[in-house]
C-alpha cells in the first residue's frame, strides 16, 4: 500500500522540520533526531546513511528521505514528480540536465540491495531508456526509466 496523502504530507513536514538549515538535505545528526521523533533508535542514523544515501554524499536528500519514511511506515514508495526531479538533480553532478552512464550506474547501485547488478545490465537498461541515442538520459527519459525499472 503506497503512502496516503496524509503520510506524504507528514513526510514533507518532518523533512522540513529536520532540515534545519533549509538546504534540502539532512545530515547524520539531523537524521538521528528525526529517527528519535519517529520512535526509532537514533543510533541507527549512520546505518541508514550507509544504506539509504543513494548518491553517497553523506546526507539524505528529500527523495532518499521518502524511501526511509516509506520503509518505516511499512509502505512501498511512490515518488512524486517533485521527488523524482530532486532525485534526478541529485545524480546530475555536472548540472547539464542529463544523466551519464556512470550517474545512472550509481543511482541503480544506490537504490538496490542487489550488488550483483552488472555494468552490462545497467548499460542495457540505459540503452533502452535513451530514446535520443546520445548515451545519456534527460529528465523525460529518466522519468520513464524510473517508472519502468525502479521498484522503490
Amino acid at each position: 500500500m503506497p503512502l496516503s496523502a496524509e503520510q506524504q504530507q507528514m513526510a514533507d513536514e518532518t523533512f522540513a522540520l529536520f532540515d534545519r538549515d533549509g538546504n534540502g538535505e539532512i545530515d547524520a545528526k539531523e537524521l538521528g533526531r528525526l529517527l528519535q521523533r519517529m520512535g526509532q533508535n537514533p543510533a541507527d542514523a549512520a546505518k541508514l546513511l550507509g544504506q539509504d544515501d543513494a548518491n553517497r554524499d553523506g546526507k539524505i536528500n528529500k527523495a532518499e528521505y521518502f524511501q526511509i519514511f516509506a520503509r518505516v511506515m511499512g509502505a512501498p514508495l511512490e515518488l512524486s514528480k517533485d521527488s523524482l526531479l530532486q532525485m534526478f538533480k541529485s545524480y546530475d553532478k555536472n548540472g547539464d540536465g542529463e544523466l551519464t552512464v556512470e550517474e545512472v550506474r550509481k543511482l541503480i547501485l544506490g537504490l538496490t540491495s542487489d550488488k550483483r547488478i552488472s555494468t552490462e545490465l545497467v548499460d542495457e537498461l540505459l540503452a533502452n531508456a535513451d530514446k535520443s541515442g546520445n548515451g545519456k538520459l534527460n529528465i523525460e527519459e529518466f522519468a520513464t526509466f524510473a517508472a519502468q525499472n525502479l521498484k522503490l
